[in-house]
């Protein structure tokens, strides 16, 4: 992976003043896709 600062969720929600299940919506709908997701976190 390119040397990039990558931003997690809850940074992206606060930067664009939207919820984090808002953000989850987006991608499950194909507008938004994640740079990385880390497969080792489990939620």
């Amino acid at each position: 992976m390119e040397d990039k600062k990558l931003f997690q969720i809850g940074e992206v929600a606060k930067m664009f003043q939207l919820s984090v299940g808002s953000l989850r919506h987006y991608e499950k709908a194909g507008l938004l896709k994640p740079e990385y997701t880390d497969k080792e976190v489990i939620l």
